[in-house]
């Protein structure tokens, strides 16, 4: 508990990159599920729930970068070195920013969440009705969301850079993913086994995909995970002098 509290004081050190992080994607949120809102208001949309929950799981981003944060924030300011001789076990130092990226990114989605249904509720009143998959849908967005937080934690402890971490990530999801979507789809439907992929199926609404949700999320946890222990074993191998 003592290094998740050490974790969560070094964010209360950097306020500025999370207050942005945080505000950014409340307004892209707000406005999103005040837009969507609007239009269902006047018909253009028949059922708006999917939409606004939609809306909030932009909160993926937010989190993956959160994630990739919360374990550069050493390397970038030089202290790595003084948190590792702190608690030479290297380990419990990447579990405890694991941690500390896991909360963070449940509370930035649920923000996100309460933000988008709070509005389509004040906006639609009885127009708003949510059902039991849609609040499954929005449990599903919540854990892809700490998935893709514990896939950016991961990919921040093996590169150990935050400026090469994050652009990797950009690089990746953005242009590399899509244009392997493009390729994948003729060749043996690989695409539907990209990270980026899996993980937006597992939380996507409606029907199922290809792969179907629970392969999906089995395969997302994977990824994440499989990331976040090759992070861990970089770390306990590299030298941080």
């Amino acid at each position: 508990m003592k290094l998740v509290y050490a974790e969560l004081l070094k964010i209360r050190t950097a306020p500025w990159t999370t207050l942005i992080l945080v505000f950014a994607l409340l307004a892209i949120v707000g406005l999103g599920a005040a837009g969507t809102s609007n239009d269902a208001n006047s018909g253009f949309v028949i059922s708006p729930e999917s939409d606004i929950i939609n809306i909030a799981g932009i909160a993926t981003i937010f989190t993956l970068i959160l994630g990739i944060l919360a374990v550069t924030w050493d390397y970038r300011h030089g202290t790595i070195t003084q948190t590792f001789l702190v608690s030479p076990r290297r380990e419990r130092v990447i579990v405890a920013k694991l941690v500390t990226a896991l909360v963070l990114a449940a509370l930035l989605t649920g923000l996100a969440l309460a933000l988008a249904l709070g509005i389509a509720e004040v906006w639609l009143g009885d127009g708003f009705q949510l059902t039991r998959d849609n609040w499954n849908h929005a449990g599903r967005i919540l854990v892809a969301t700490l998935l893709w937080a514990v896939l950016g934690l991961g990919l921040g402890a093996t590169l150990q850079t935050q400026v090469g971490a994050l652009i990797s990530a950009i690089v990746w999801f953005l242009v590399v993913e899509f244009v392997l979507v493009g390729l994948g789809s003729k060749i043996w439907d690989l695409d539907q086994y990209l990270p980026g992929e899996a993980l937006r199926e597992f939380a996507s609404s409606g029907d199922q995909g290809r792969l179907g949700r629970t392969t999906a999320g089995l395969l997302a946890a994977a990824y994440a995970f499989g990331f976040a222990a090759l992070g861990t074993l970089f770390a306990l191998r590299r030298d941080v002098n």
